[in-house]
């Protein structure tokens, strides 16, 4: 799981983003957010090729949308060498899954402005609410309907 959710954030550097924090992903931290079912860990023939962590409450970009109403899909990678397969579906589709089992309307998420990514979002029924730039960086703030 660390492996892939690395060479994620290595891609995001690559791709002029912000890259995840290599020091988040201990094999502690992660071993914690799978057991509280706030973190999937997708296998094919035994190997990781995906991840995502959902998480309850967003006090960075979404402080200015309830949190009580969403889950929030964090850090979703999916290996390259898979990609195209249905991992992400997969993926996108157990965290609406949790949302529902919480009584949460809405399932939220926020990317870089990559055209190929936000059209993914758009494909699994994301609605694109705006865009937010922080310390330079622009964001771009997804919502799906649960």
């Amino acid at each position: 799981m660390r492996d892939v959710l690395l060479s994620a954030g290595t891609l995001l550097r690559q791709s002029g983003g912000f890259g995840w924090d290599e020091d988040e992903f201990t094999e502690e931290r992660l071993t914690t957010w799978v057991r509280a079912r706030e973190g999937i860990i997708a296998r094919r023939s035994g190997a990781v090729v995906g991840a995502a962590l959902l998480q309850w409450a967003r006090a960075d970009l979404w402080r200015d949308f309830q949190n009580s109403d969403a889950g929030f899909l964090n850090k979703l990678a999916v290996a390259r060498r898979v990609r195209g397969n249905g991992i992400g579906d997969a993926i996108i589709n157990w965290a609406v899954d949790q949302v529902r089992a919480r009584n949460r309307k809405y399932l939220r998420l926020d990317c870089g402005p990559w055209p190929k990514l936000c059209s993914f979002y758009r494909r699994l029924g994301f609605e694109e609410l705006d865009r937010v730039e922080i310390n330079g960086a622009v964001f771009v703030r997804f919502q799906r309907q649960v």
